[in-house]
């Protein structure tokens, strides 16, 4: 073999290896990359999904708004409201034709979940068929509410009077 022949196999022996060990170094590169890709596709794909979800929440709180207020007037929202509910109470029983009176009205903390209730007594008399109605008027007030103790007492023929005790649901954010 001559010197020149002997000198291009060296030399097409140094660029291959020269062309692998830049093939392997373009491998590694786009195998790290492609790692590095798909991490961010998939950060990309959960930021997305939370943008949807909160898009979704948006819209949801958005459309159920009216019902949410309706649900929080079935409410008492904080105690102060409680001489709203006794201002309606009081018409409701005016118009029932029953004379009501507030004996007493306290804070007290319901069983079990963290609840609370405006707790009222209310005492009314009148007529039997109005004092029966005002008491139905009661039970379905617009409020959640019970009806805990009911007590019907006929004074005379035509004069009744009934002594109630009434549990209203006040509504905590807590």
């Amino acid at each position: 073999m001559s010197n020149s022949t002997k000198s291009t196999i060296i030399i097409a022996t140094i660029l291959l290896l020269f062309a692998i060990a830049a093939f392997a170094f373009m491998a590694h590169q786009v195998s790290k990359q492609g790692a590095s890709l798909t991490q961010q596709i998939n950060t990309l794909s959960a930021h997305q999904a939370q943008e949807a979800s909160y898009a979704k929440l948006q819209r949801i709180a958005q459309d159920s708004q009216t019902e949410r207020q309706e649900l929080a007037s079935r409410f008492l929202l904080q105690e102060s409201d409680s001489i709203d509910f006794l201002n309606k109470v009081e018409v409701l029983a005016q118009q029932a034709g029953v004379v009501l009176v507030v004996e007493s009205l306290d804070l007290v903390s319901g069983s079990g979940e963290n609840t609370n209730w405006i707790e009222t007594e209310l005492t009314f008399n009148g007529s039997r068929d109005r004092v029966l109605r005002f008491i139905k008027i009661l039970e379905t007030v617009q409020y959640v509410s019970r009806l805990t103790e009911v007590d019907l007492n006929a004074k005379a023929a035509n004069d009744w009077s009934a002594s109630v005790t009434m549990r209203v649901r006040l509504l905590n954010y807590e």
